[in-house]
């Protein structure tokens, strides 16, 4: 694999808006508060909000992202698991298309 040439500084890292906690990547530093995670828990029954999928939630993912104006509530959250998060974010148009991310401009 090619590296870019170009380095990131120490102080480009600590700006990012989203950090990941230990090795395994398994719990991110998000403005869901800990009522919203449970509500969205009660919603799914546990399990990731992918239709067929039958894992836990591990990841709660804004439907509007934070840089467009995405808020906190449980309307702007899916709880995931793993896998699918990283899906939706591989996959960003037919994300749009299911409604597994939503434009900060419209409905």
């Amino acid at each position: 694999m090619k590296r870019s040439p170009m380095k990131r500084s120490v102080s480009q890292l600590a700006r990012s808006p989203i950090k990941r906690k230990g090795k395994k990547g398994k719990a991110y530093d998000n403005d869901f508060t800990d009522e919203v995670k449970s509500q969205v828990r009660h919603r799914a029954s546990g399990y990731c909000e992918i239709p067929g999928c039958m894992s836990t939630i591990v990841v709660f993912h804004h439907i509007r992202r934070r840089t467009q104006g995405g808020d906190g509530s449980v309307g702007n959250c899916l709880g995931l698991c793993p896998a699918h998060h990283d899906y939706i974010h591989a996959n960003p148009a037919e994300s749009y298309d299911r409604g597994w991310l939503r434009h900060g401009w419209g409905v």
